[in-house]
């Protein structure tokens, strides 16, 4: 096998590898930041709509 095909061979494995993992990464940053969002809610004593769809729409954005 020739050095470019397997320096290409590696490159597509590691492009596979990531693109497979990219959507748990991103679901858990998700859940991190909805977990802190209500954390913040529930320590102002305040849980009115008004307070909660401001963080938790910021992380759904994120």
């Amino acid at each position: 096998m020739l050095h470019s095909q397997r320096r290409l061979e590696f490159g597509q494995v590691l492009l596979a590898l990531v693109g497979s993992t990219a959507p748990f990464v991103g679901l858990l940053g998700t859940v991190w930041g909805i977990y802190h969002a209500l954390s913040s809610i529930a320590q102002s004593g305040q849980a009115m709509i008004e307070n909660v769809a401001g963080p938790v729409g910021e992380v759904l954005i994120m």
